[in-house]
């Protein structure tokens, strides 16, 4: 029974060689998300009085936070402060973000 020669190469090397030389492409390291952290209500506050900004999943957007100026709660809201008048969906709420 004939027997084909093996390969002595996975890959060509030479280059008379007649067969395809495969290269893989090395892909650059791919970034996982950081994980967002949310807290509730208490807990954003508890961030706010340690000097911290929050903000808020729902609002999809970090240009719209709350922070502590001058002892008061304060939203920073479309390019201008406003004082923060607090309602049931924020103390509900438990996609709050400490930024």
């Amino acid at each position: 029974m004939p027997t084909s020669p093996m390969p002595t190469s996975p890959v060509p090397t030479g280059p008379t060689s007649t067969s395809p030389i495969v290269q893989i492409a090395q892909s650059p390291k791919s970034r996982q998300p950081k994980a967002i952290p949310f807290t509730d209500f208490p807990g954003a506050m508890s961030a706010v009085i340690a000097g911290k900004r929050i903000t808020k999943q729902e609002w999809k957007d970090t240009e719209v936070y709350g922070e502590l100026r001058d002892g008061l709660l304060m939203i920073r809201l479309y390019g201008e402060w406003k004082k923060w008048i607090i309602n049931e969906g924020d103390l509900m709420g438990k996609d709050w973000i400490v930024i």
